[in-house]
């Protein structure tokens, strides 16, 4: 039977007692009345009109209560002490290049974001090692570009668009890409005036050649046809060793002839040859300058990498969001060495940790997961309220104190590093400020928090 239906059958008894009252009053009304004195008639008649409204009103008030207290749970909690500790760690600001301190843009205690200027290195020297290297590598670079171009044999250099603004480079070097140009061509031309004229003399001596070639035969001719005349007394003897001399001669003629004309091609490819080879050597030298640029320009480019770092170094940013904690050095103009520490941060986020101590008794209860409400004393609850967690950290063993106070250490993270007042404005946890957490283990019912000491 359920807890209405019994509501309803107490209700019903107590309406039927109330009807059995009326009528016994009734009875003695009508029965008995003219036995009785006024008094008692008075007393018989007085029956309370309230008590039973009463009655009814404190049943109903014990049923809402109990119902009340069944349904109505509350957090079991365990509390616990603590404080807010750095959820990670402290961060060292440093200087990779050293220098003079040229500003110190902070201060203890002060809140910095992610990219803050923190110090700044007097970059004078800095700038000065990359503008140098700068102009060491765009002159490189044009002649780098003028070389590419002549081995492309191009007529004039374009420059790219990065040297445009550097006139006085592109305009010392399109002056040598032209000298040479013209260097070249001067060389060329002579050469090939020297081909011309070792070819012409080629030429001659090849005719030369064949006219001996024409004289010796006839000259033979000639000797042949007097032989007779010789033998027949025509002519005299004197008369044919003449002709004979002649032919002699123009065989002597012919062989220098014939002798003369591979010295004549020989002459000529050779100066082809020269034409040739300085073409080439040009080529050469050009092709090996320029792989010599292209290797400069790879270096200097590395360094002119590295001395832009550098000179970004000159500017400290901080790395982290969070709280300028100690400057260890403070004078402006001073001297910061390589590696040295300046400054120390340490990190804030949008969730804080909180290191709690946990009483012994307690940690059975606890585990890593359980939600938890963080109070910090700093703030008045009833103002800025508490801020949500989660259990994520429990030690293994105790830990005892200075004063011999036993406890685990656990660790709760919140979801927030923030309160909002009334008035919604926020206001910024940070490390060191002392708290008091109270770690939700479970619920129960009002109704079993009252029943629990008597089942027990």
């Amino acid at each position: 039977m359920s807890w209405l239906t019994q509501a309803r059958v107490f209700f019903s008894e107590i309406k039927m007692a109330k009807n059995s009252e009326e009528n016994e009053v009734d009875v003695v009304h009508k029965g008995d009345l003219e036995f009785v004195s006024s008094a008692s008639e008075a007393r018989l008649l007085a029956v309370p009109q309230g008590a039973s409204f009463l009655i009814i009103l404190a049943v109903f008030a014990t049923i809402a209560l109990i119902l009340w207290a069944s349904i109505m749970e509350v957090d079991e909690i365990a509390k616990a002490h603590g404080k807010v500790i750095p959820s990670k760690h402290v961060q060292l600001i440093q200087s990779l290049e050293g220098g003079i301190v040229k500003e110190i843009n902070v201060i203890e205690g002060q809140a910095v974001q992610v990219g803050d200027v923190l110090v700044v290195i007097d970059d004078v020297y800095a700038q000065s090692d990359v503008d140098e290297n700068a102009n060491s590598y765009n002159a490189l670079l044009a002649r780098f570009v003028s070389l590419t171009a002549r081995l492309k044999n191009k007529e004039s250099v374009e420059f790219p668009e990065e040297l445009q603004s550097h006139v006085k480079i592109i305009t010392q070097e399109r002056e040598r890409f032209n000298a040479r140009r013209h260097k070249d061509e001067s060389e060329i031309l002579e050469l090939e005036f020297s081909i011309k004229q070792k070819h012409q003399e080629y030429e001659s001596a090849v005719s030369e050649k064949r006219a001996q070639d024409a004289n010796y035969k006839l000259s033979v001719q000639e000797m042949v046809l007097n032989e007779p005349l010789l033998k027949s007394g025509a002519i005299s003897k004197v008369e044919y060793l003449h002709i004979r001399q002649k032919t002699n001669e123009s065989l002597s003629r012919l062989n220098h002839a014939n002798n003369n004309v591979p010295k004549m091609q020989a002459s000529l490819s050779e100066a082809m040859q020269k034409r040739e080879s300085y073409i080439h050597e040009a080529k050469y030298q050009d092709e090996k300058e320029r792989n010599e640029l292209q290797a400069k320009l790879n270096t200097m480019s590395s360094k002119g990498v590295s001395l832009q770092a550098k000179l970004s170094h000159s500017v400290i940013s901080s790395p982290v969001v969070g709280i300028v904690k100690k400057i260890n050095f403070n004078t402006v103009g001073g001297v910061i060495r390589s590696g040295m520490d300046i400054m120390e941060i340490v990190p804030t986020d949008d969730k804080l940790l909180i290191e709690v101590e946990v009483k012994p008794k307690d940690i059975g209860f606890i585990s890593a997961g359980l939600p938890a409400v963080v109070k910090v004393t700093a703030f008045d609850f009833s103002t800025y309220g508490g801020l949500e967690g989660v259990v994520t950290f429990i030690s293994a063993d105790t830990i005892t104190d200075k004063k011999g106070n036993s406890f685990y250490l656990s660790r709760i993270r919140t979801k927030s590093n923030i309160l909002k007042d009334k008035n919604n404005e926020e206001h910024a946890i940070i490390p060191g400020m002392k708290t008091e957490v109270r770690i939700v283990l479970d619920k129960k019912s009002i109704l079993s928090y009252i029943l629990n000491p008597m089942l027990k």
